[in-house]
């Protein structure tokens, strides 16, 4: 008889602790998840600092370290190095993939020139479509793939990308009076309005908005930095995301809605910690944010964080998602750069723990005869 109870409660205990949360996605008493569960790979990168981080629609990055920029591809098994080429210059300060991920802009020092890609991953020293514009601030893709900006001293320029001999076509002009500088742009999803920076003289910066139809400029006053990795639109909405710091242990993010050239703040959500750079997956639900040396994956409609991950040990630089929200990829000062597989929500997590005990069902079933025999 205590043969057949202790066996009983051998089957329950194993029951127990197949349907434990843990089991599945081990977890800390901060919510942080053991580094080595989602980190699929570390690159290093020798002793240099990486500049820049972009990433394509077809699983491709690229990665800049002074004037050489590396195409790597997320599909490959081994995530090898694709393409490596030479710029001119000294250092690389923008990468940006075009929508379509066929087109590829790269600004070293002051000039900025665009790449077209064979097959969305493939670099060709023939195929510059652009070889410089000078003295470019910042540089935005439009959604359409036709369009693109870049910011100059007191201008904003919308070039429309005209297909016949490779040349740009200058569409419109949008004078941004009262800054010295103005920079940092990005498209809203819909590509009616564009944002920026603006230095004023003497008096910080600001946020502003241009609709891209009838030229109004929208202006709200926050105190932000000059820091494009601050700032990120939510996907599929005409929503903005700014991170602000207030010192080195608290920040915050501020979600704008830009509606009827209405600019509104919807949601304020406090964060732990100085963030370093923050994107937005795809669906819109979440912000991956960077503090320090970790990952937060913020739920933006809770403000709450699902998700800490841990692996670089100096600050993070860059951080991006892929578009089909699989992977999280980061740089760091630690000369690496991470590949992240995106965390499953707690309903996914629910389903694979569900699936992994109807696998088990032999067990359920002996510890249902034990019970009986009892």
């Amino acid at each position: 008889m205590m043969k057949t109870q202790k066996t009983f409660f051998f089957a329950l205990s194993t029951i127990a602790i197949l349907q434990s949360p843990s089991f599945l996605y081990p977890m800390r008493k901060d919510n942080s998840i053991k580094k080595s569960r989602f980190l699929l790979k570390t690159i290093k990168t020798s002793t240099k600092k990486i500049h820049t981080l972009d990433v394509g629609n077809k699983d491709t990055f690229v990665c800049t370290i002074a004037n050489k920029a590396t195409l790597l591809d997320l599909q490959d098994p081994q995530i090898k190095e694709k393409n490596q080429f030479t710029l001119d210059g000294e250092k690389t300060s923008i990468t940006r993939f075009s929508p379509k991920g066929d087109k590829l802009a790269v600004k070293n020092g002051k000039n900025i020139k665009i790449i077209t890609l064979s097959d969305g991953k493939t670099y060709a020293e023939n195929q510059t479509v652009i070889t410089e514009l000078e003295d470019v601030n910042s540089f935005a893709w439009h959604p359409d793939n036709k369009h693109f900006a870049i910011t100059k001293i007191f201008m904003l320029k919308l070039f429309e990308y005209a297909i016949e001999n490779n040349i740009p076509k200058e569409v419109k002009t949008h004078y941004l009076e009262g800054y010295s500088n103005a920079s940092s742009i990005s498209f809203s999803p819909n590509g009616n309005y564009i944002s920026y920076i603006g230095r004023k003289y003497f008096k910080g910066h600001e946020i502003g908005f241009v609709n891209l139809k009838t030229g109004k400029t929208l202006k709200e006053k926050l105190p932000i930095s000059d820091d494009e990795k601050k700032i990120t639109f939510i996907p599929q909405k005409n929503c903005l995301i700014i991170a602000t710091n207030q010192g080195e242990k608290e920040a915050s993010l501020d979600i704008l809605s830009i509606k009827n050239d209405t600019v509104e703040t919807i949601k304020k959500i406090p964060l732990t910690g100085h963030v370093e750079c923050i994107n937005c997956f795809t669906s819109g639900k979440s912000a991956v944010i960077a503090t320090g040396e970790k990952i937060n994956i913020v739920n933006l409609a809770t403000g709450k964080i699902k998700h800490t991950l841990e692996g670089h040990t100096k600050k993070i630089t860059n951080l991006k998602c892929t578009k089909n929200g699989k992977y999280i990829i980061s740089t760091g000062k630690d000369y690496t750069i991470r590949i992240w597989k995106n965390p499953p929500d707690s309903s996914e997590v629910k389903k694979e723990r569900l699936d992994f005990l109807r696998e088990k069902k032999d067990i359920l079933k002996v510890a249902t005869l034990w019970k009986n025999a009892a």
